[in-house]
C-alpha cells in the first residue's frame, strides 16, 4: 500500500520487520512470574496483550471467554494494556459483570513487566480486527507461548497457521473459542 500511495514500484522496497531481544523473554519461571503479578498458580491463563480499542478485538475475546467459562472453570482470561477506548472498556466490563465473571475475565491495565506477563500466561490470544504487524506475536513466540491470532493484516506473515500459531477468522468469537478450547485440552493432557 505504501508503494501505491507514493507511486513507487514495489520492487524498489525492502521490508525490514520488527524484532525483539529474545533473551529478555527467556528463563523466567512461570510460578515466580505469577506470584510477581499476583496471579493464581493453579489456573490456566489466556491473555490478550494490547491497548483496549476496537482494533485489538477485546469484544471477541470476552465473548469467547464467556462461552468457555462454563465448560472450563479452571481458566482465567486477562486483558493487559492501556485503556484507549473508555466506552468500549465500560461496555466490556458491563458484559463481564452481567455474565457473573469479573473474577475470571479481568483487565489488568498497563503492565510494565511485559516479559514477566508472557511467562505467566499459558496462551496468548490476538483476535485483532486489523493489524500492521503484531509485535505481541513475536514477543509471545520469544517467550515460548502458544499463539492464537486472527488472520488479518500482516499476522499471517509473522506466524504460520498450524506451525507457530492457530489462525482464526477475524470477528469470529466462536472460532476463537474453539481454538482456545483446543489449547486448553492439549494443556490438560
Amino acid at each position: 500500500h505504501v508503494a501505491e500511495r507514493i507511486g513507487v514500484a514495489v520492487d524498489r522496497f525492502d521490508v525490514v520487520r520488527n524484532g525483539v531481544d529474545t533473551a529478555q523473554f527467556q528463563g523466567i519461571d512461570r510460578v515466580e512470574a505469577r506470584r510477581a503479578l499476583g496471579l493464581g498458580e493453579d489456573r490456566t491463563l489466556a491473555g490478550l496483550i494490547g491497548r483496549v480499542c476496537e482494533q485489538k478485538g477485546q469484544e471477541d475475546f470476552v465473548e469467547a471467554a464467556i462461552a468457555l467459562s462454563e465448560d472450563h472453570p479452571g481458566v482465567e482470561f486477562l486483558m493487559a494494556g492501556d485503556i484507549e477506548d473508555r466506552a468500549l472498556h465500560q461496555r466490556l466490563s458491563q458484559r463481564i459483570a452481567t455474565a457473573g465473571l469479573p473474577d475470571r475475565i479481568r483487565f489488568t491495565g498497563h503492565v510494565t513487566a511485559i516479559a514477566t506477563l508472557y511467562a505467566a500466561l499459558d496462551m496468548v490470544v490476538a483476535p485483532s480486527r486489523w493489524e500492521g504487524f503484531g509485535l505481541m506475536l513475536i514477543e509471545a513466540m520469544a517467550a515460548g507461548r502458544p499463539v492464537i491470532a486472527a488472520r488479518v493484516g500482516a499476522i499471517p506473515e509473522v506466524v504460520r497457521d498450524g506451525e507457530t500459531a492457530i489462525l482464526v477468522p477475524p470477528r469470529d468469537a466462536a472460532a476463537l473459542r474453539a481454538a482456545m478450547a483446543s489449547l486448553i485440552s492439549d494443556r490438560a493432557k
